[in-house]
């Protein structure tokens, strides 16, 4: 009875707030369709392994189509999403099949009256980087190979803090690094935090991390990983992305297997219609932990993409992407090549 009582006592705060909120839903819905060529016209007509968005190639094909219901009761809410495409089919193959369409679906509630604090528990986007499964949100219409190579969503519980309008700290206790479900014999969630620091309108600066282990408690490994980026308005045309990943993680015997990818997009706006974006990257991994190639992963890529905003919901995409690796990686036909050059056009529309 006592634990009831204080219980009571402890939501009190929030349902009697909680009477005077009204309660919306709201709906959601995104398609980003795409046709792909690779000039090294792979006979499997795939992206290399690497990439997970837009990975079909010489025919059109779906990378996300998504519906989601948003609730929002004031002091609680929750999201459910349900998503297909080449994106969710290729990103969580290693899920069951039903597991596999369900994108941003968790319950929130807010633990102090000023619903600066938030808990939230279920599926939801990582943390981590600047750019989202949802491309028109993105500068550039194919993902950095940072991006690609990172968790694009975590499951378990996120604590999120926006002391100030300028901060943002969150706290992440989740099943591992991208997993619906934890590995089979391992007991040891990963753990994950974010520090933003908006100080005006034009910078941001974000410092996100995880640390966990990808392996069974017998063979128990540790990962690291640091992502570190800003975000620059030079104008009201010109704004740019710096990012960097790094990341280790301990070898079978003693020492680290280190990995890092550091990344640049320039956007610019020629006005409401039209957009360019140019990005440089590099991603290297000589161990092979995230990505494992033929040889040694040294990878260098640059891209260039033309947007048009053809309407408020409507948008066309075509960019052009050279990647290059230190070894040969790249198949066409029977043979590896050091380098692969890719087109692709999109067309993305979405409703709120």
């Amino acid at each position: 009875m006592k634990a009831h009582f204080f219980s009571l006592l402890l939501l009190a705060p929030f349902v009697s707030r909680a009477e005077s909120d009204a309660v919306t839903v709201a709906y959601k819905g995104y398609a980003d369709t795409y046709y792909g060529y690779d000039f090294n016209e792979p006979v499997n007509h795939r992206r290399p392994g690497f990439l997970y968005n837009h990975t079909t190639t010489d025919a059109p094909a779906v990378n996300l189509a998504l519906i989601q219901v948003e609730l929002n009761g004031g002091w609680y809410h929750a999201s459910l999403g349900l998503m297909a495409g080449t994106y969710s089919r290729i990103n969580l193959a290693a899920e069951p099949d039903l597991l596999q369409h369900f994108y941003d679906t968790y319950v929130g509630v807010a633990l102090n009256r000023s619903r600066t604090l938030w808990l939230d528990v279920g599926e939801f986007s990582s943390h981590i980087g600047f750019e989202s499964a949802i491309g028109a949100d993105n500068y550039t219409l194919s993902r950095s190979l940072m991006a690609e190579n990172s968790p694009y969503f975590l499951t378990g519980g996120r604590l999120t803090w926006k002391p100030k309008k300028e901060w943002e700290l969150a706290f992440l206790v989740v099943d591992g690094w991208q997993r619906v479900r934890p590995l089979a014999g391992n007991s040891l969630p990963g753990f994950g935090t974010k520090v933003a620091w908006t100080p005006h309108d034009r910078l941001l600066l974000n410092w996100s991390t995880y640390a966990g282990s990808e392996f069974p408690d017998d063979q128990r490994r540790m990962r690291y990983f640091n992502n570190l980026y800003a975000h620059l308005v030079l104008s009201s045309a010109v704004s740019m992305y710096l990012g960097c990943d790094i990341g280790w993680q301990q070898r079978a015997t003693s020492g680290n297997n280190l990995w890092w990818s550091p990344n640049a997009i320039l956007r610019w706006k020629l006005d409401d219609r039209w957009a360019t974006a140019f990005r440089v990257e590099q991603y290297n991994d000589a161990s092979g932990v995230i990505v494992s190639l033929p040889g040694r992963t040294a990878l260098t890529g640059v891209s260039f993409n033309v947007d048009r905003q053809i309407s408020k919901n409507l948008l066309f995409r075509v960019e052009m992407r050279y990647l290059r690796n230190s070894s040969p990686a790249f198949q066409r036909g029977d043979s590896l090549l050091r380098s692969s050059t890719s087109l692709l056009a999109s067309f993305s529309i979405r409703f709120s």
